[in-house]
């Protein structure tokens, strides 16, 4: 990479991690209001209703997901009247599909989570509430559609504003209408900071294509059918997950009960989103490599150059980064919820080990999404749901809760680790040859401290505050990960290049 082009992209990746660590932030003190004013069943009842909407999203067969590689590609060949053109008809598109969709399964989605709830008075509310989740569905998709676009000009920051002010005003409803209405205010609270975030995106991209608005208007059937075509592979992604999320919390009810899908739902959620710093920063990739590859002459062999970077300083962060998460996530989790509980613990624990393995597939996914080759995330993301009916099931079957996340999380770190080997198979790229020499001892040294810190945990259970001596600990495994990223080679070579002037 040049150095203006890392320069720009590490500008783009600072400003998407800062925001995910803000959302994190906020995130965060939503849930620990939300179990003290709802409960845990309820909670659960929740995070089935949004996992089970989000289906709607693949009625726009992938349009809305193709949208950065498109605005991207137009923007890198000086094009952005039609990157406007292309904004202008993924939205009506999508808009309509999708919210066409949402109208069509109120009734099948209701069954659905008739079939996980057996408290009559706990399923009554969350029919009531269900109208507001489909229609936040919606105006999510378009969301997701509109953040991607300005991602894809290379405005992260103005898409950061607008995800900031809208997890603000959420937590804000959240206090003012949740402690008197409960379950209930969720639904439109949902709606409105929805709506509040689409509003600022459409703002900030109306003035980003300003002088371009005529060009907007056009309609191209040939586009269309390009993105349709690039989208329905991403689609089928889209169904993988959609085998995924909504399929463990249904597993989850039946063999365990709401209480689980809560705990499954508030820690795996915060695993994601201590990962969602990580991928934030690489989501980047998808419009700088989209854009750079209109101007590339030197074909796989710069891709492959370029991956082989992006993929040794994920290894050089991943380790330290997980380790230091999954040892501090016990007490973090007993200070969200306010209690201790075991099987909230090892739902943490399980999650953490599948997360952290996914994160290897990122840096593959992101340069297949821009390179246009997304054949094989569709087939991963296929691979993980089949996988995770078949495996969650048995699971649940011999286990109980505890089985059905052990086999979604066994599923997910097969099916993330099959996209990189697809694209280390293709690019003719050894592993082995990647992996920074302070990769091993930085894994050893994690997987110490995090079966000391597990035990201590269980040793501690929640009973006041936990010694200093522990914390002191957590520190110094921190700063002795940190010594050894900081001396590696790679890290050394990539701060030269940005502070160069």
């Amino acid at each position: 990479m040049t150095q203006t082009g890392l320069r720009r992209l590490s500008g783009n990746a600072i400003a998407s991690v800062t925001v995910t660590i803000v959302s994190a932030v906020l995130l965060f003190e939503l849930y620990r209001f939300l179990v003290r004013a709802i409960g845990i069943e309820q909670i659960g009842v929740w995070s089935l209703l949004i996992a089970t909407a989000g289906g709607v999203r693949l009625a726009d067969l992938g349009v809305s997901g193709s949208v950065v590689r498109f605005m991207a590609v137009d923007m890198g060949a000086g094009r952005p009247g039609a990157a406007a053109a292309t904004l202008t008809q993924t939205i009506l598109f999508s808009a309509g599909t999708i919210g066409l969709a949402s109208l069509l399964a109120v009734a099948p989605v209701g069954w659905v989570i008739s079939r996980a709830v057996d408290h009559d008075e706990v399923l009554a509310l969350a029919l009531q509430v269900l109208p507001w989740v489909m229609a936040a569905a919606w105006l999510s998709a378009l969301v997701t559609a509109l953040a991607a676009a300005l991602d894809a000009v290379q405005q992260t920051v103005l898409r950061a504003l607008a995800m900031i002010c809208g997890s603000a005003l959420q937590l804000a409803l959240v206090y003012l209408y949740v402690p008197t209405y409960g379950l209930l205010a969720l639904g439109p609270i949902q709606v409105t900071f929805t709506a509040a975030q689409l509003l600022i995106l459409s703002v900030a991209l109306a003035w980003t294509f300003r002088s371009h608005w005529r060009n907007s208007l056009r309609w191209s059937y040939a586009r269309l059918v390009e993105m349709v075509r690039y989208g329905f592979v991403i689609q089928m992604a889209g169904l993988g997950q959609l085998l995924f999320e909504p399929v463990i919390r249904w597993l989850l009810g039946n063999f365990s009960g709401l209480a689980t899908i809560g705990y499954y739902d508030m820690a795996n959620r915060a695993v994601v989103q201590f990962r969602q710093v990580i991928v934030s920063a690489y989501q980047m990739l998808v419009p700088f490599m989209a854009n750079r590859s209109t101007r590339l002459q030197s074909g796989t062999e710069q891709i492959a150059a370029d991956y082989r970077v992006a993929f040794r300083l994920l290894l050089l962060v991943t380790v330290p980064y997980f380790a230091l998460v999954g040892s501090a996530l016990p007490f973090i989790l007993v200070f969200w919820s306010g209690k201790f509980d075991d099987v909230f613990l090892l739902i943490g624990l399980i999650s953490t080990l599948g997360w952290s393995v996914s994160t290897l597939n990122i840096p593959a996914y992101m340069f297949f999404l821009a390179i246009g080759k997304v054949r094989w995330i569709a087939v991963s993301q296929l691979l993980l749901g089949v996988l995770n009916v078949v495996f969650g099931y048995l699971g649940g079957t011999l286990y109980g809760g505890i089985g059905v996340v052990v086999g979604a999380m066994l599923a997910l770190a097969l099916s993330s680790l099959a996209i990189v080997w697809r694209f280390h198979f293709r690019y003719r790229i050894r592993l082995y040859r990647e992996i920074p020499k302070v990769f091993w001892p930085m894994l050893l040294i994690g997987a110490g401290a995090l079966s000391v810190f597990y035990r201590e945990a269980i040793h501690w259970a929640g009973q006041g505050i936990p010694d200093l001596i522990w914390f002191v600990a957590l520190a110094a495994v921190a700063a002795l990960l940190a010594a050894l990223v900081w001396h590696d080679p790679l890290r050394v070579q990539v701060t030269k290049q940005l502070l160069r002037h």
